[in-house]
């Protein structure tokens, strides 16, 4: 079965519906689920370093806080396990941070890191990068730490949640299953609409 492409995910998630429904994905509290629909905005995914490297994220979505400074979600669609994902979320998320500043946003962004796994072999990549072991004694003070949020497709758990079920009917092998799926699917869209 033919896993999603980057820009099938892409499409999927421009919508704030769906920003919102990774979001209560992601992050399992109730104020998330309290975020109204307007305090979603996408911003530019497309960034230029101060050495002239550009990188390109593959979704950015700013969720307006009221009490607090505002939350970016960051987000990576991965269809097949990548040695080096944790450095290069370090680097999107530094680039990220750098146009903020650059843009007068924000002095220190609050940024949420998410890679989408949608392929089908078992991630077994690393989620942190520490500096930890790389220094000498006596420089401990100065170890960093950088870690991501994987939702792994494969390992749905969480039967409810559209982002989920949309995902997981790219992952199934038996129509029984597809079935299944788009009758849990179906009445969500409903409410949703």
């Amino acid at each position: 079965m033919a896993l999603l492409s980057d820009t099938s995910c892409k499409q999927i998630f421009t919508f704030p519906e769906m920003a919102k429904e990774l979001l209560c994905a992601a992050v399992e509290q109730r104020w998330a689920r309290a975020v109204p629909l307007k305090a979603f905005e996408r911003v530019n995914a497309s960034y230029v370093s101060a050495t002239g490297t550009q990188r390109h994220d593959d979704l950015v979505w700013r969720l307006e806080r009221v009490r607090n400074d505002d939350l970016y979600l960051l987000v990576e669609f991965q269809s097949r396990p990548d040695l080096l994902m944790a450095e290069r979320m370090h680097a999107y998320t530094a680039l990220l941070s750098e146009e903020l500043a650059k843009q007068g946003k924000v002095q220190a962004a609050q940024i949420l890191p998410i890679v989408l796994y949608t392929g089908q072999r078992p991630w077994h990549v690393k989620t942190i990068v520490s500096t930890v072991s790389l220094l000498p004694p006596g420089l401990e003070s100065f170890e960093s730490q950088f870690s991501y949020l994987l939702i792994d497709v494969e390992s749905i758990v969480d039967q409810s949640n559209i982002v989920y079920l949309l995902l997981a009917l790219n992952q199934v092998k038996h129509p029984e299953k597809f079935r299944s799926l788009l009758e849990k699917i179906e009445p969500m869209a409903r409410t949703s609409i």
